[in-house]
């Protein structure tokens, strides 16, 4: 036996907020066991220990599953359930030069506008939001992160562009000022609701799964009966005698 886990299993906590946590059976070379924790302390097993968690496994991670199914929360993160929702935006910028450098001088996503215009741009103007305002994600793609100078670029990745642009100065009424477009990724985490409804269907089909699954295995034989499958043999085996009687 070399050096390996060989199960993994769910243990309820009551002392911790996540309320579960995930175990691991190690075996050795030697014929010894451990069992290890999350943060990778390992504790000796005793053999018998490790042969009474392993008849017990799918009981345990039963368990589990009818806390996914009725909390919709899955702590041990089994379930590969979109957790997160990605959007592509279409974003313009308004870069400039100025004596810090370059700037992000205005920026617009749909009806949403951040920054200064020109003089001649009101309207725009007048329903604008600050720079500083932007999205997070906004701000580091255009690598704005300095709060006192939050108009400042510190990293936009296509920056060499925008100073090959501004030097062509390709239109003076923008005074070195240069409209750049580009496709920004959001992702955004799915609202709590919707996954909380997606984790209980998925505990609950995963539920319905195992135990079809071991309803196969115990016709094929390959599983031995459990206590309440055998009474309804016995009881099925009972009233076929009678009839045949």
């Amino acid at each position: 036996m070399a050096d390996d886990i060989l199960f993994s299993f769910p243990e309820a906590c009551s002392s911790c907020e996540t309320r579960w946590h995930i175990m691991h059976v190690w075996g050795y070379d030697d014929g010894s066991y451990s069992i290890c924790d999350e943060v990778g302390d390992h504790e000796e097993a005793e053999p018998e220990h490790v042969t009474q968690l392993q008849a017990n496994l799918e009981k345990m991670w039963d368990e589990y599953l009818q806390y996914v199914a009725r909390t919709g929360e899955d702590p041990l993160r089994e379930f590969n359930v979109p957790r997160t929702k990605t959007k592509k935006e279409r974003w313009r910028f308004l870069f400039a030069d100025s004596m810090l450098g370059p700037i992000c001088y205005a920026a617009e996503h749909g009806s949403r506008t951040y920054g200064s215009y020109m003089r001649w741009s009101l309207k725009r103007k007048d329903r604008a939001e600050p720079i500083a305002n932007l999205p997070d994600y906004v701000k580091d793609y255009v690598g704005l992160s300095n709060p006192g100078q939050p108009q400042v670029i510190q990293g936009y990745k296509r920056l060499a562009d925008f100073a090959d642009a501004v030097k062509a100065g390709t239109n003076k009424h923008l005074h070195s000022r240069v409209w750049f477009h580009d496709t920004l990724i959001n992702v955004q985490p799915v609202d709590a609701q919707t996954l909380r409804r997606q984790l209980r269907r998925a505990a609950k089909d995963a539920r319905a799964a195992r135990a079809a699954a071991r309803h196969l295995l115990t016709q094929l034989g390959l599983l031995p009966l459990n206590e309440a499958e055998k009474s309804l043999t016995q009881e099925k085996e009972g009233g076929t005698l009678a009839n045949a009687g």
